[in-house]
């Protein structure tokens, strides 16, 4: 990075949730070097109250994006939101307070102060983190680790007290009502996780796992190599290190979760390459100290 060059000259504009993804989805395979498609980028910043901060040249070339994906709202009332696809043409990164990545960041913490978001958080890669920080645009709050779960035999109290069930589609949409508003902190709709899941581009599983008395609902995909990646729990504040081992022993594959989503013993702990932030110059911030800890606000499927 040379702090030296000549800052290129841009203009910062937002636009609303979806506008402009056919230039949007070309610069994301430039910077990121694999593909998103329209309507995958569309079903992303479905909400209306997401929104997107544009860099672009003069000429109207496109050089940088950052984009807020509404993600739930503060007990206040106030929105909750996820940074989402931070990203600088190759060509015009290298610098520092008056290039594009600080710039937009900045504008972008500003342009969600006047939408009225109360929280707006993400999780880069270390070196963007790092960089973000340096910048004072990101505040770095936690680095996440994984928990692991290798399948062993289940015991007998496991087999006659506590139940793992898989859920068909239908069924989990009509459990959404009841178990939507589970988070702490950060509260969803069940017409958000319809959105989150089940309308998604990709294909999630659905798990009752747990206690018959009081059993979780996890959110699980294909975690690859053999894997399951609980990316949600829903219907508790957070899962039992015993309930993500039962799912491993019946399912007979290793289980990986956030360390952040479970109590007790939580598993052979794994360092991920991601780093938790939120916008250090977002005006008016009303996060609530404990939001990583028990809001959990995000998915864990980012990377």
């Amino acid at each position: 990075m040379n702090p030296n060059l000549a800052a290129p000259a841009f203009e910062l504009s937002h636009v609303n949730a979806g506008e402009g993804a056919e230039r949007l989805v070309v610069l994301f395979e430039t910077v990121f070097q694999h593909a998103v498609s329209p309507q995958d980028w569309a079903w992303k910043y479905a909400h209306a109250a997401s929104f997107h901060t544009i860099a672009c040249a003069p000429d109207g070339s496109l050089l940088g994006h950052a984009g807020v994906q509404f993600a739930g709202h503060l007990p206040n009332g106030r929105k909750a939101g996820q940074v989402c696809d931070v990203m600088v043409h190759p060509a015009h990164r290298g610098q520092l307070q008056g290039g594009v990545f600080a710039r937009m960041l900045g504008e972008l913490a500003a342009e969600a102060g006047r939408r009225d978001y109360g929280l707006c958080y993400g999780f880069p890669g270390d070196r963007p983190a790092k960089l973000g920080v340096r910048l004072g645009v990101y505040d770095e709050v936690a680095r996440p680790r994984e928990a692991v779960f290798m399948p062993q035999a289940a015991s007998l109290w496991e087999r006659v007290w506590w139940v793992v069930h898989e859920l068909d589609t239908a069924t989990f949409a009509r459990r959404l009502d009841a178990e939507a508003a589970a988070r702490v902190v950060v509260r969803r709709t069940a017409e958000q996780v319809l959105w989150r899941y089940v309308q998604a581009p990709r294909v999630y599983r659905y798990f009752v796992v747990g206690p018959r008395w009081r059993a979780a609902t996890l959110v699980v995909k294909d975690g690859g190599d053999g894997t399951l990646l609980v990316v949600d729990v829903l219907g508790a504040a957070r899962c039992t290190s015993a309930c993500l081992q039962l799912l491993a022993n019946v399912s007979r594959h290793t289980v990986r979760a956030w360390a952040h989503l479970v109590t007790g013993a939580q598993g052979e702990a794994e360092p991920t390459p991601l780093v938790t932030i939120e916008l250090a110059q977002l005006p008016g911030r009303s996060r609530p100290d404990n939001w990583f800890d028990d809001g959990r606000p995000g998915d864990v499927d980012i990377y």
